[in-house]
């Protein structure tokens, strides 16, 4: 009820079920059409699935709206990824449009050669989000800026809005972290 729902004793297999129906459904929608827009403006998209299965949904309707085959990379527990510019220039790697990559692998690949992130709201804890937006926002970034178009509806925002209370005290502790050791160096 607290969520705006009915269901007053709701359990975790119904709190399950809805952020189900809205990720596979409503939401990977979305995603796709974020997804074909980048696209549409010559953008490699790295695009976050909730899991093994989510990610072959997402490729099939990548495909389903004309982007080949060959220029989506899924990436599995068993495979990585080195997809930079100087590794395509190089022509050690495919020019990959679309990375497609679980929520759960969040370290091991670089992106850099893409410069959008589109990703739904998965629980997840601060420091895996973290890094999953770590893979194509690295150093050898060449782009001035990278997007990170996040998904959501439903009982996903509600979700959305404690990750990103999640996200600032750890902004707050990092920058406290900053500040001590400035102060001990100095000091």
């Amino acid at each position: 009820v607290a969520m705006g729902g009915e269901n007053k004793y709701a359990s975790n297999t119904d709190f399950n079920d809805a952020s189900k129906l809205c990720c596979n459904q409503t939401a990977s929608r979305r995603m796709i059409e974020e997804t074909m827009t980048a696209l549409g403006n010559d953008k490699g998209v790295m695009l976050v699935a909730q899991n093994k299965t989510h990610q072959e949904m997402l490729g099939d309707l990548l495909i389903g709206e004309g982007v080949k085959d060959k220029d989506i990379f899924i990436l599995t527990g068993d495979n990585s990824i080195f997809l930079t510019d100087e590794a395509v220039k190089k022509k050690i790697i495919h020019d990959y449009k679309v990375v497609i990559v679980p929520m759960n692998k969040a370290e091991g690949y670089t992106l850099t050669r893409l410069t959008v992130m589109v990703t739904c709201v998965y629980p997840s804890n601060e420091a895996t989000r973290e890094q999953i937006e770590g893979r194509n926002n690295r150093i050898s970034q060449a782009a001035e800026e990278i997007e990170i178009i996040v998904v959501h509806c439903g009982i996903l925002t509600y979700i959305l809005k404690n990750h990103n209370q999640a996200k600032s005290l750890s902004i707050a502790l990092s920058d406290m972290a900053k500040k001590l050791e400035i102060k001990m160096e100095s000091g």
